[in-house]
């Protein structure tokens, strides 16, 4: 039979001294272990929270990178633009068309690009930029529609020049009407003065009206042109008698003169078209906007 425990003594399995000391020490463990499992996790949570600073610096860094070679593009561009060296400003605009975000304003880009190209004679590759400018310019064809004011802030209400949008279509049609201008065939003239007149339809500033009325004289007369040129065609199908053959010899070279006069009036109506909006417009520089 076991004595009462005391100082010295046995203690009898079960008794209420071991299980109490038992407790204790499970209690302790437990304890640790809550206290190295919240110490983990406050670890986990800092490089967690460190990581995510890393990458949102690094997000910042390539933004700041892309911002400055856009900005320093589109300088780049204007600045060769003023200086005449038009191809090296198409390259430098370029350059941006890839560095700037469709958000940040990536249409003057493409519009600074594809009217340098048209300043330097590359109509035809400066449609493809501007087709792009105007793929991404803020719509809005007149001051009240509130594109413009979104654009440009500064502008007042009382400005009547053409908006983000027809400034990019008064440009876009030139180009189309410089390739039109080129055309041997009249029908292709016609057609391409037809697209320019499209264009520039949406747009009722003053700029744009001078562009369109331009555009519409030109169709009008190479259409004249293809119709005077298909009567021509059925005459020439009109054999004539064998008698009247020699009366009818210098037949032929007059109407070759006259189509060469009318070829002649052509291309001079094309360099006084873009003499005028030169002169009209002023500087088409990719930056005016």
């Amino acid at each position: 039979m076991w004595r009462t425990p005391g100082a010295g003594k046995r203690v009898a399995p079960g008794s209420g001294a071991d299980v109490g000391a038992g407790t204790g020490a499970a209690s302790g463990i437990g304890e640790a272990r809550t206290v190295s499992g919240a110490a983990a996790r406050r670890s986990a949570w800092k490089r967690a929270v460190a990581a995510l600073a890393g990458l949102v610096a690094l997000a910042l860094a390539v933004v700041t990178i892309v911002a400055g070679v856009a900005a320093f593009s589109l300088a780049a561009g204007k600045s060769r633009y003023d200086a005449g060296e038009f191809a090296a400003s198409a390259q430098a605009y370029d350059v941006a068309t890839h560095a700037m975000p469709d958000s940040l304003g990536r249409w003057k880009a493409f519009f600074g690009a594809g009217t340098a190209r048209l300043k330097g004679g590359e109509a035809a590759a400066a449609i493809s930029d501007l087709e792009r400018a105007l793929e991404l310019v803020p719509p809005g064809t007149s001051r009240d529609e509130g594109g413009v004011a979104e654009a440009n802030p500064d502008v007042v209400a009382e400005d009547t020049g053409p908006t983000d949008e027809c400034k990019v279509r008064i440009n876009l049609a030139v180009a189309t009407m410089s390739v039109a201008g080129g055309e041997s065939d009249p029908q292709f003239t016609a057609a391409g003065y037809a697209d320019a007149v499209r264009i520039i339809a949406p747009c009722e500033d003053e700029q744009s009206e001078k562009v369109r009325t331009q555009a519409e004289e030109s169709q009008a007369e190479a259409e004249e042109a293809a119709r005077q040129e298909a009567e021509r065609h059925e005459e020439g199908d009109q054999e004539p008698d064998a008698g009247e053959a020699g009366d009818q010899n210098s037949e032929p070279m007059s109407e070759q003169d006259r189509e060469l006069l009318e070829r002649i009036s052509e291309a001079e109506q094309q360099r006084r078209e873009w003499s005028e909006y030169d002169k009209q417009f002023g500087s088409k520089n990719g930056e005016n906007w």
